[in-house]
């Protein structure tokens, strides 16, 4: 009809409220919708992954419709990065010159285990610092070489390679494609970094939201000399101590508390 569509999604929202929680994969998504609700960090089992070999010496890019969504994932700066940088895109990318499409998951995780490392590319102002794919690559035991984010699970030279330079990142590349042996030891400090930090939160976010304690949960994950420092920052549920009634003449306050349910 006429209606205003912003005045539309408002209502609706305000429906989904009343009867669902709402439940995002980071805090910058939660922000970007203004919406209060549960976070639940994407949880990747190492256990399924692995194997990885590294055998081809090339980077792979993985992700679909990465040109139509370039402000997420800047294709240009992408290209910049891989000048004369051995490459194979991956995904559903037909504006890109040679992407392959994954045939099944068997397959892509084949990718991981023989593609030398990973680029990764993601703007923070419209973009946390991981996706699925980055996760999947550092559960297998491939390197990852990262354009700067807060939110990146890398820290550089640990268990990644993290920079905001194009030549910077086009270097580690290159060096990982030379050194075999570096990145294995790169991608297994990754494989660990991602196994804990991802899967194990996830349980401890749970397990604190299951108390009803809590109204809200918060990680902060800042990089240490070695490892990670996770910050739970908890907001606790507030708690009803005390009930006063105004303006009552009528009955008692005693017998006005015993019909209250909250």
């Amino acid at each position: 009809g006429d209606s205003d569509p912003l005045e539309a999604f408002g209502k609706l929202l305000d429906y989904l409220r009343e009867r669902f929680e709402f439940v995002f994969i980071s805090e910058s998504k939660r922000d970007d919708y203004r919406i209060h609700g549960r976070v639940i960090l994407p949880g990747i089992d190492v256990e399924e992954y692995g194997g990885y070999r590294g055998e081809h010496p090339a980077a792979v890019r993985v992700g679909n419709t990465m040109r139509q969504r370039t402000l997420m994932f800047d294709v240009e700066f992408q290209e910049q990065v891989c000048a004369g940088v051995p490459n194979q895109v991956i995904g559903v990318n037909p504006d890109i010159p040679g992407a392959e499409l994954a045939a099944s998951w068997e397959d892509l995780k084949e990718v991981y285990r023989r593609f030398r490392c990973m680029l990764h590319v993601s703007r923070q102002e419209y973009e946390d610092g991981y996706n699925l794919a980055m996760l999947e690559a550092m559960a297998t035991g491939m390197p990852v070489v990262a354009l700067g984010n807060t939110s990146s699970p890398l820290t550089d030279g640990v268990d990644g390679y993290v920079s905001y330079d194009a030549d910077t990142l086009r270097g580690r590349l290159l060096q990982l494609i030379a050194e075999p042996d570096l990145a294995r030891e790169i991608g297994a400090r990754g494989r660990e970094q991602v196994g804990f930090s991802r899967l194990a939160v996830d349980d401890d976010i749970r397990n604190l939201y299951g108390t009803s304690h809590f109204l809200n949960i918060r990680i902060i994950e800042d990089p240490a000399a070695d490892g990670i420092t996770l910050t739970y920052v908890l907001v606790a549920r507030p708690r009803i101590t005390d009930l006063k009634f105004v303006g009552n003449t009528k009955y008692d306050a005693d017998d006005l508390k015993k019909v209250i349910k909250a």
